[in-house]
């Protein structure tokens, strides 16, 4: 495409200035394409770290949920020991009661 036309300035000058205005127009371009790149980098980037703390938040959820489980088992198992403790002493108080009535039965047999 060498279309050296007289515009006078002389043979030669206008092609180099459409290789001029080609290498322009290649770093408007180029520019575009940097800034473009640029954005995607830094969506990426956020994206990055939106996930990171997604996940940061569904592993103090998990951990929250484990240890209120954690929690729970334990109420559950302090109430079944209350429950024993309670039930152990009434049979101790069924114990001495008829205890009790087998030695008033002696007493009265004597």
């Amino acid at each position: 495409d060498d279309d050296d036309s007289d515009d006078g300035c002389g043979p030669g000058v206008s092609s180099s200035v459409k290789w001029l205005g080609q290498s322009r127009l290649s770093l408007v371009l180029l520019r575009q394409f940097c800034d473009l790149y640029e954005r995607r980098r830094q969506q990426l980037q956020q994206e990055e770290v939106a996930a990171a703390r997604l996940e940061d938040h569904r592993q103090r959820q998990e951990s929250l949920q484990r240890a209120q489980q954690a929690a729970q088992r334990a109420e559950r198992e302090q109430e079944m020991a209350r429950q024993a403790r309670i039930q152990e002493s009434r049979h101790q108080q069924e114990l001495q009661l008829l205890a009790g009535i087998r030695r008033q039965q002696q007493q009265q047999q004597q």
